[in-house]
């Protein structure tokens, strides 16, 4: 007999595992009809990370997590690290940061003086060459697909990749451009214009006429400008090296300063990096005081006194499954999970109310297998609609759900076979009857050929659902 145990692995959603299995428990037992939870989980270099001080992180286009640190790059798939420096392919060790361009493809900038930027094409690593050397400080993909390398000394630079990594054109501006030598961020706002924060203050790029305009309004400061941000309104947010952080009202050029209250003992003014998450929060990365996440009128502190394991935040990135990854600066990396959990009153076609399977298909629904059918819970949270099986299976006891590669939904039944449904259309396309007690299918997974792999209480079954061919596997 084969069993069930884990939820249907996606590389899109490498960390919905105990979300799920969370999720389940509070359909079943919770009474209370809201709550929030917060969770933290700590990687080092015991994990598998190839270094403890990460300076930067992204997630690729097929779901994997990367971290920029001073030994060289870690790829986290949700289970185990595969590292690379320059003893295996990558050119240099000490990697300052990371990006993704429009083709999914990984640029990689360093943290010591070099004339290179490489790029990971999914297989091996290439180096774009420069006229000058520099230490790059961030890296940055713009609407137009352009790379943008903000360095320490040598301004920043306009990549326009390519196909052939020798076809990229590269173009420089600094302190001769309108700019200055030291860029430490950058960010774009809704109508595509980049701005860039530097020691001399803020600017913003004209790409018609390609040059830079110094951003001057009411209140804003004359320092370090270390980190830069728009919110969901197009408030701008600034972070300084010394001064802590500003808002800026970009229509009515008025800025004011946020009070930033710890508990800690040092009162360090220093923001290193920001990041705005879905909700629209601001999340403010400091350099001794932990992080601030700013909801409108509310601030929130979390540091070393209430869950954080270092109190120096070198990177702040957020993945598709809406978790927020920290970099701290000498002990790894935090992954803080923000849950809200619905709990709804037993549902009356539930029936019993027991939940055998669940997963969430591509437009973030949920299909919940129970002893009377499947249940589907829509984007809103708030109505179910039920499958209607009996028409094309004998038993509608649901055991078993998977997304396939293709986005339809497979149900294995205890006792009726399976059925393949059309999520779009929530009707049935397909249906799998092996006869016997191979009826009762327990497990399901799909392979690299598209191949469906049935358990049920007689053994394995290999099952093609083009041909519609299938055999016992021993």
């Amino acid at each position: 007999m084969i069993v069930d145990i884990i939820f249907t692995f996606n590389k899109n959603r490498i960390f919905n595992n105990q979300c799920l299995l969370i999720f389940i428990l509070f359909i079943l037992f919770s009474k209370c009809l809201f709550s929030q939870s917060f969770e933290v989980k700590h990687y080092t270099t015991n994990d598998g990370l190839i270094q403890s001080k990460i300076n930067d992180i992204v997630q690729d286009s097929s779901g994997y997590i990367w971290f920029a640190t001073d030994g060289g790059l870690s790829r986290f798939d949700g289970i185990k690290f595969d590292n690379y420096n320059s003893s295996n392919k990558l050119t240099k060790s000490n990697v300052s940061n990371i990006c993704n361009d429009n083709s999914g493809n990984l640029w990689i900038g360093y943290g010591s003086n070099t004339n290179i930027i490489s790029r990971y094409k999914g297989s091996e690593f290439e180096n774009l060459l420069f006229t000058d050397s520099f230490i790059s400080r961030k890296l940055y993909t713009d609407k137009s697909g352009n790379i943008w390398v903000c360095t320490k000394k040598s301004g920043a630079f306009c990549i326009k990749p390519s196909g052939s990594i020798n076809n990229c054109t590269i173009k420089k501006f600094d302190g001769n451009n309108g700019l200055s030598d030291k860029v430490f961020d950058i960010c774009e706002d809704s109508k595509g214009a980049l701005w860039f924060a530097t020691d001399l203050g803020i600017f913003f790029f004209n790409p018609i006429k390609q040059t830079f305009i110094k951003f001057k309004c009411v209140g804003l400061p004359y320092a370090e400008f270390t980190s830069i941000a728009f919110d969901l309104s197009g408030s701008l947010y600034l972070g300084t090296s010394e001064v802590g952080l500003f808002k800026v009202n970009v229509t009515n050029q008025f800025c004011s300063r946020i009070n930033l209250i710890t508990k800690l003992k040092t009162q360090n003014e220093f923001i290193y990096c920001l990041r705005l998450d879905w909700k629209g929060k601001m999340w403010v990365g400091t350099w001794g005081n932990g992080i601030y996440i700013i909801d409108q009128d509310s601030i929130i502190s979390i540091n070393s006194t209430n869950g954080l394991n270092e109190n120096r935040i070198r990177s702040l990135f957020e993945d598709r499954e809406k978790n927020m990854w920290i970099g701290l600066n000498t002990y790894g990396v935090e992954l803080f999970r923000s849950f809200q959990f619905l709990s709804f009153a037993p549902h009356k076609e539930f029936g019993d109310n027991i939940i055998y399977t669940i997963c969430i298909d591509l437009l973030d629904r949920i299909w919940i297998g129970t002893n009377n059918g499947i249940f589907v819970l829509d984007q809103s949270r708030k109505n179910f609609t039920k499958i209607k099986l009996l028409n094309y299976l004998s038993i509608e006891r649901i055991f078993s759900l998977i997304i396939l590669k293709n986005g339809r939904l497979c149900a294995g039944t205890f006792g009726g076979g399976l059925a393949i449904i059309n999520p779009s259309t929530m009707t049935v396309e397909k249906t799998f009857v092996p006869g016997g007690d191979n009826n009762f299918i327990t497990a399901l997974s799909e392979d690299r050929n598209f191949h469906l792999k049935i358990g049920t209480v007689m053994g394995l079954i290999d099952y093609d659902p083009v041909k519609n061919e299938s055999k016992y596997i021993k």
